[in-house]
């Protein structure tokens, strides 16, 4: 297959069992699931952007992607070796938790958690917008954390970072 953009579309849970690196793909493998997304030991993810829809994810093997995006309603949790770029991805516009469901009045807590094991850590360009929704953002760098977006609207903030951090939010954040 050749193909800019290679979108892949479950009925139910999408399990990563074993590594993908689709070499024909040029722009971004997108998943998109009405419940989770997860990966097995070993299963790494690698191609030039990776857009993710799901209710829950969870990749935290050394995945190669380093250019993401996702719409998520519960947690979020990823992890690559490389340089952690949150983008705008097969119209999926930075990183999004989904607001109330029907019949709720409150946020639900959760965590999404960004990983780089990078030395040229994390940062988001000008579509990269992160909208945490009541969960709480927990980055974890081996370098520096730059995600100073306008459009950021973070509640809870925590993590480590080698490099230092410089985090913005349009809303009060704790930290």
């Amino acid at each position: 297959i050749h193909t800019g953009t290679l979108r892949i579309v479950a009925g139910d849970d999408i399990h990563v069992s074993t590594a993908i690196s689709p070499g024909h793909v040029s722009k971004a493998l997108s998943l998109e699931s009405p419940n989770t997304i997860t990966q097995a030991t070993g299963a790494s993810i690698s191609a030039p952007a990776l857009a993710l829809r799901a209710y829950s994810v969870d990749l935290q093997e050394a995945n190669g992607t380093g250019v993401i995006a996702a719409e998520i309603a519960g947690d979020f949790k990823y992890r690559t070796i490389n340089k952690l770029t949150v983008s705008s991805i097969d119209g999926v516009s930075g990183i999004s938790r989904a607001g109330e469901s029907e019949g709720e009045s409150e946020q639900t807590p959760g965590t999404i958690l960004l990983q780089s094991d990078s030395a040229h850590g994390i940062n988001q360009d000008i579509h990269g917008d992160i909208d945490t929704y009541g969960a709480t953002l927990v980055l974890r760098s081996s370098g520096s954390v730059q995600l100073a977006n306008d459009g950021n609207v973070i509640d809870k903030l925590a993590g480590t970072s080698t490099g230092g951090m410089d985090v913005f939010s349009s809303y009060d954040m704790r930290v």
